[in-house]
């Protein structure tokens, strides 16, 4: 079995589609194709069908195997990448994932840092919900993830290190009707809306269920976004408040810690057991 029909398939499990994987791969429909054939011969079992024109969909083995693939493909990645170590030279791609303040705040830095001291390591970032990353994690579509550390799931092949703690913190725009009250409690928030990310975020819920808790209405949400940055700017303009991470506030907001609503999350990064670097083509 060759590394190189595990990726063609891995691709195409992804893209479900051959002409959009091949173009993902760099090489020809015709190639692909041969490619998946091959494996499917190797292993005696039919991984996918066609559903329409050259869309197509995993068979019950394909999902099985694909599963399988990717974690293969990581530590294949990972023994080249261990032995590209141990030579001093980094090479390859590092494909990191980081929620919306590490994307922000933290991996600029960090990333900048890398590029320096590694000038044959490329970088693929991708920002999204922490949840969605950690699942590309396991399967192996990521290398290293940076998130709050307690969403992460308690499972022997994912490695976590806490790097920092976070304080989420109120935010209003100076000048703010809440700006001279001495002391702020819940109940005061009830009279603004909020920009917040959307209801599928652990922010968010965190948020309405201390609400919940304290017998007041839910927050009234006014505009829904994961930008932070946005968040910032547009309770810069407006009466609406915000909760964020105080790292990265904007220094003409007000944030504020309001009693019943304190809370102070672990961020770090996590990893796989066997962390891997994506060998580009030809490398």
């Amino acid at each position: 079995m060759l590394a190189r029909d595990l990726r063609y398939f891995v691709m195409l499990s992804r893209t479900r589609h051959f002409t959009r994987a091949a173009e993902e791969l760099g090489i020809t429909q015709p190639a692909l194709s041969k490619g998946i054939r091959r494996l499917e011969e190797t292993i005696r079992a039919k991984l996918v069908v066609s559903s329409n024109r050259r869309s197509v969909e995993l068979t019950e083995a394909g999902q099985v195997f694909a599963s399988r693939a990717r974690i293969i493909l990581g530590d294949i990645d990972a023994a080249v990448a261990e032995a590209t170590m141990q030579s001093g030279q980094a090479r390859g791609n590092l494909r990191v994932g980081a929620g919306p303040i590490f994307a922000d705040e933290y991996l600029p830095t960090a990333i900048a840092d890398l590029v320096e001291r590694f000038p044959d390591l490329s970088f693929s970032v991708i920002a999204d919900l922490n949840t969605k990353l950690l699942d590309r994690l396991q399967e192996g579509d990521l290398d290293l993830v940076f998130c709050t550390t307690f969403e992460v799931p308690k499972l022997p092949q994912l490695c976590s290190e806490d790097l920092d703690i976070n304080a989420m913190v109120i935010l209003f725009r100076k000048g703010h009707p809440l700006e001279d009250r001495e002391t702020l409690q819940p109940r005061d928030l009830t009279e603004y809306e909020w920009v917040m990310q959307e209801s599928s975020y652990l922010t968010r819920k965190w948020l309405e269920n201390k609400f919940a808790t304290l017998d007041l209405p839910p927050p009234r949400i006014r505009v829904e976004t994961a930008a932070h940055r946005f968040a910032q700017h547009l309770v810069e303009r407006t009466d609406l408040l915000s909760f964020l991470p105080a790292p990265g506030v904007l220094p003409n907001l007000c944030q504020r810690f309001v009693p019943g609503l304190e809370w102070e999350r672990r961020v770090g990064a996590v990893y796989r057991a066997m962390a891997s670097y994506r060998q580009q083509p030809g490398s």
